[in-house]
């Protein structure tokens, strides 16, 4: 989250948005309209909530109770804006960030890998004019979002492989399913078979797939006489691999 967060103060800067203002400067009559605008719509949300709340035993769908909390926060938060008090804001945010997140959890979306995208996306659009407000201008040089890639990453692929007995040397035919990975510490994304493997630990960088030829098929596990078996991606499943990191 860290990262995510100096990003955007990165794009907050680079674009000439508010920056570390303090809120409380906004509590001065200058300011008095959008303060009672602020309010009245926090109240609509908090009412819409209200509403909802009452009929979550009815409602059996985690949809509904997951739109009912982030409006309940939203509305919250926009009531802090508008008190130009900051630890209600603060609270707000805090807490609509973290149902947020429960929400992707709920429903197994990757948000970090997802928040990254965006974050990435924003800090390629260009540099926008003093009279456009939301930056509606992006540029020659922006690039969307590849939330397609992300999900597509998240829910991983099945492939063929070839499995050789370690006893027999039978070769049997199976699927393994993969996903792609951050390592951290080596700042990198790794492809990782996470069913159908002989040691859970079989995973290869994606540099290397795309950079050494490993294309051409990858023994994801090398194999011990009598103790490992041996696994092997074909060219052909390695195809299909490629074309799906690409995505």
């Amino acid at each position: 989250m860290l990262e995510q967060v100096s990003k955007t103060r990165q794009f907050h800067r680079k674009q000439g948005f508010s920056l570390d203002k303090n809120l409380r400067n906004y509590a001065t009559e200058e300011y008095e309209f959008t303060s009672g605008y602020l309010i009245g719509l926090a109240k609509d949300l908090l009412t819409i909530a209200a509403a909802m709340e009452s009929q979550l035993n009815e409602k059996h769908d985690p949809r509904f109770a997951r739109t009912q909390l982030m409006i309940e926060e939203l509305g919250e938060t926009i009531l802090g804006l508008a008190h130009c008090d900051e630890q209600e804001t603060l609270d707000g945010l805090s807490d609509l960030a973290f149902v947020t997140i429960g929400t992707a959890i709920a429903f197994g979306l990757p948000i970090t890998e997802g928040l990254d995208e965006v974050c990435d996306s924003n800090l390629t659009k260009a540099k926008r004019s003093k009279d456009d407000p939301r930056l509606r201008d992006k540029g020659p040089d922006y690039k969307p979002p590849n939330l397609k890639r992300v999900l597509a990453w998240h829910r991983g692929i099945d492939v063929k492989a070839i499995r050789t007995n370690c006893m027999t040397d039978v070769k049997t035919n199976v699927t393994v399913h993969c996903v792609i990975t951050w390592h951290e510490e080596l700042k990198s994304h790794w492809v990782k078979i996470t069913k159908g493997g002989v040691t859970g630990f079989e995973s290869c960088e994606v540099n290397r797939i795309k950079n050494d030829g490993i294309d051409k098929g990858w023994c994801a596990c090398a194999g011990t006489p009598g103790s490992w078996d041996t696994l092997y991606i074909p060219e052909e499943s390695m195809k299909e691999i490629i074309k799906w990191i690409n995505l």
